[in-house]
Formats: C-alpha cells, structure tokens, sequence
C-alpha cells in the first residue's frame, strides 16, 4: 500500500480536498438497503471514495437519474456472439454490462491452448472485466467428436495461477461426476475452493444432492419454477438465463415470485447471445426490463444483475455503488425500462494488475501483442454475422486440428459466398478499436461513454 496515495485519498473521502471526479444530485440504487439515496458520488483512481456532498475538479450533473452498479453477466460464451471479444466489448459497454464471466468452452472444443490463449489475449486487451471460467468438458459428452481432442486437469494446471481465470466452467458432464469419473474428480479437484459452474438440466433428487456434492455451486438450466426452487433448495446459485435460444426468466422468475421464494440467490446470465440482439434489443439490461414486467421489486432486480453475482464470485470490487468499490456505473432514466443515458467504466483488471503503483484510471491504446498460439489462432478466423452463421463457422472448425492454413483458405472461400448476405467483421478490429480509445484519453480518470444511447 502507497501510505502518502492512501493518505490523500482519506482527505479527499472526507472533502478536504477535492476529488477527481463528482457525479451530482444522483439517485443511487443502494444494493445493500434497498432504497435510493440522493447524494453526489465522490470517485478518485478509479474508485468510489464517498457517496455525500462533494466538489470535485470535474463535475457532472446528473440532475437525479438513477446511478447503478456496472451490469454483471453471471454465464456467457463470448463465441456464440458471433463476435472476439475485443469486438463484442463496446456494444455490451453500451447496453451496461461491465463484467463478464466467461466460459470459451466452444472455442477450445474446437482449438485446444490455442483457442483458450486466443481468448485470454483478447481478454486482456477488452476495455470489459472478463473473467474467464476454464472450460470443464472437453469433448461435452464421451461420444463426442470435437477439434481438440481431451483437455484434461493436466492441461489445465498451467493456467490455474493465471489471474484472468477465475474459475472452471459449466460441468457438462454431469452423468460422468454422478458416476464418480476419475478424470471429472481430478477437475474438480484442481478447482477446489474456487466457483464451479454447473450444468444440470433434468437433475433431481439425489442425483442433484451427490452433483452438488461435488462442488458445483451453480446452475443455468433450469427451465420452470419447481426445478428452479429444487437447484436453490440445494444451495446451487441460479442463474436465469436470457439468451438467442433458451429464455427461461419469465417462466423461472414469475413462479418464485408468485411462491414467495427469495430471490437472494439469483442472478441473470446470457449464456448464448448473437451480437445482432445484443444489439437491437438488449443485454443484461434487457433482463432487468423483463424481471420488472414479470413483477419483480425494481431494487431487487438491480442487486441480481450485479451484488448477487459479485458475492457469488467473490468479486469484492464489484457490484455496488459505495466507497472502495470499482467506480463502473449505470446512469439510468427510470427503473422500469432501465433507458441507459450514460455509462462510466474503470481501467479493467489485466490493466490494474500490471501497474506498480497508483495512477488515474484511464483507458490505454490498445495495441497488438506479440505473436503466440492464440494470435496463430486470431489471423486464421473471420466472424461472419448474420443468423445462420454458426453453422458456416461450425462446418470449418474441425479445420483447426488438420492446419490454420485451411481454416483459413476455407474461411475465405465461405466468406466470398455470403458476402450478400453476411457483415464481415474480422477479429481483431484494431483500427476502430484504437480509434475509440484514442478519443477516450483525453478523460484523465474515467472516460464518459461515448457509446451511450445515440453515439454508436
């Protein structure tokens, strides 16, 4: 700890001193109470150091719009976007979505290290907090044929100390944890202690209390109520998932409503989302629109799309508009259709982790990193957008483990016949990505979205 930075910071937590940055007349969303506070929010590095009555060297009025925590995605595989995610950040910053938790299980289905380090390089590169859960089943199930063959706790050792992977992925292999598998048990082990996301669909009696045994903590799967209060009865987490495909929150949501159940163990999640919908009709925001119409508290709603995540994960910065928390904030019009009107975003966590000592948070330049399997993997891949275009990228995945030389020649060949029908976006956009940051550093302490509703 800087004890003089420390030192300064307290003067300014108590307005003897004015701080960086003060948001006022704000109507705050306290996670923790339940109500709405009326006062300015204090922020200094990055974080929030009071919540009162503040002056600042810059100030912005927010003439008493609704402040809430940056929007937490509990369970989410970037690829089924259809998009890196470099390229996915900006358009889930502007729908308020600040944290991800990622699971790459496709991409290292298909590439093995080199599609995990493809993913944890642009990780580490995405203005986002992405958080990266190892991926548990690869192949998904043992009649599966995929492009990378095992991946075993042997190869997932080298990344357990690596501070981008916060936990091991969506246990698919449930039937192979229930029969005791000596290779699943060895998994698990080398995640002991940390989050296990679960994948149980249609588990119940004890089979559910021998998976919840063996250390999964949480499940998306849950497609009604009576299975949803089953999961929480065992102490899983629930995650209500809002995706392209399964849509479970309405039908989940509405019945532990209407039974009364508490909602203090759940939280919403994507799982799988096209960047089009994303897009046009919403993210982690669309969920808390969705929970308010099904009849959901607004307040409780907020705190399952960001503290419920943050304790379940453990992510003790996140999650809440109070002192010491990262200063990642939603400014809102209302708390029905939850309208963004602007969006504030900290120095994500790659970057915090590799500065010695405290400086303003602002976003850095992005540039390209040195050339590795992940990066072999980038220049041989092309996302094609469009509704069908998983299945072009399907078709060509197995190329991966013959040579990235044919993925790549196959890629192309299949971009020239859908170049009517398809958005060619090609991973990564360096020159756009840049070009955003460059006009984003002349904020020396937070930058204000300039990807807020009508900017992009």
């Amino acid at each position: 700890m800087n004890l003089e930075f420390m030192q300064k910071t307290i003067r300014k937590a108590r307005g003897l001193e004015d701080s960086d940055l003060v948001l006022k007349n704000a109507n705050i969303v306290n996670v923790f109470t339940h109500t709405i506070v009326s006062k300015d929010i204090a922020i200094n590095d990055g974080k929030i150091t009071g919540i009162g009555s503040y002056t600042g060297k810059e100030e912005h009025d927010l003439n008493g719009a609704y402040v809430l925590p940056g929007l937490i995605d509990a369970h989410i595989h970037i690829e089924s976007t259809l998009a890196s995610p470099l390229r996915v950040s900006l358009p889930l910053l502007k729908r308020g979505t600040t944290v991800l938790m990622a699971d790459p299980h496709e991409i290292v289905n298909a590439g093995g290290k080199a599609g995990l380090d493809y993913m944890l390089e642009e990780a580490a590169l995405s203005p986002l907090d992405i958080y990266v859960m190892m991926p548990s089943s690869v192949p998904s199930t043992g009649f599966e044929t995929n492009g990378a063959g095992d991946f075993m706790a042997r190869d997932m050792e080298p990344y357990v100390k690596n501070h981008q992977v916060f936990g091991l992925g969506e246990v698919m292999r449930f039937h192979d944890v229930l029969n005791g598998d000596k290779c699943m048990l060895e998994i698990l082990e080398t995640f002991e202690g940390r989050p296990i996301d679960g994948h149980a669909p249609g588990v119940h009696g004890r089979d559910l209390m021998a998976y919840r045994l063996a250390g999964i903590t949480s499940d998306h799967e849950a497609v009604n109520a009576d299975e949803a209060i089953e999961k929480l009865e065992a102490g899983l987490h629930l995650f209500l998932r809002e995706g392209s495909g399964a849509q479970n929150l309405e039908a989940i949501l509405q019945g532990l409503i209407e039974k009364g159940v508490s909602l203090e163990n759940c939280s919403f999640c994507t799982d799988d989302k096209h960047l089009e919908e994303i897009e046009t009709r919403g993210h982690i925001d669309w969920c808390l629109k969705k929970a308010v119409d099904v009849g959901a508290d607004p307040i409780e709603a907020v705190c399952m799309a960001t503290i419920q995540s943050a304790r379940h994960f453990g992510l003790k910065e996140h999650g809440a508009v109070a002192p010491g928390y990262l200063a990642d904030l939603v400014i809102v019009k209302d708390l029905k259709d939850f309208e963004i009107i602007d969006v504030y975003k900290t120095e994500s966590r790659t970057r915090r982790s590799k500065r010695n000592s405290p400086k303003p948070c602002r976003l850095q330049k992005t540039r390209k990193p040195k050339q590795s399997g992940g990066n072999a993997l980038r220049r041989c891949i092309t996302a094609c957008i469009c509704r069908r275009s998983r299945r072009t990228i399907c078709r060509y995945s197995r190329a991966i483990c013959t040579g990235l030389n044919s993925f790549q020649a196959n890629c192309s060949r299949a971009m020239e016949r859908c170049t009517s029908k398809m958005e060619k976006i090609r991973w990564p956009c360096w020159a756009s990505v840049s070009s955003f940051f460059a006009n984003a550093m002349e904020k020396p302490v937070l930058f204000k979205a300039v990807w807020s509703k009508g900017s992009v």
